[in-house]
């Protein structure tokens, strides 16, 4: 089954609570770009804080190794782990949250969508 992140905006002043065809369902899982093209697939999705801090990280673990004296086969190891990483979206968590509630549960699109539209406490089976 596939899982989705619900995402929620914040209600306009005007609102109460966000109505539920501003909420985005994103896709859970391994995306392939992402792992093959790491930066490049975070720039072309607007993940700026995400690519920003991947930077950094990744510039600090491997001149931490460089400075160990690190053999070039290990920095490739850490390097490969480190995509495989991007590759599942770890920024994420396969839940459906409800927002007012804070409630989350992993569910299919239909079911999050349900869910999320009619504010239920749980998803009623796909």
């Amino acid at each position: 089954m596939t899982v989705f992140t619900v995402h929620q905006p914040l209600p306009r002043k005007t609102e109460d609570v966000a109505p539920p065809e501003r909420f985005a369902f994103v896709r859970d899982g391994f995306y392939f770009w992402a792992f093959l093209l790491g930066p490049l697939w975070m720039f072309w999705n607007r993940l700026w804080l995400v690519l920003v801090l991947y930077l950094a990280g990744t510039a600090a673990i491997q001149a931490a190794l460089w400075a160990l004296g690190i053999s070039s086969g290990v920095k490739f190891a850490v390097a490969f782990l480190i995509a495989i990483l991007v590759g599942c979206g770890r920024w994420s968590s396969p839940t459906c949250t409800s927002a007012p509630r804070g409630e989350q549960t992993s569910c299919g699109a239909p079911t999050c969508a349900r869910r999320c539209s009619t504010g239920s406490k749980r998803a009623t089976g796909s």
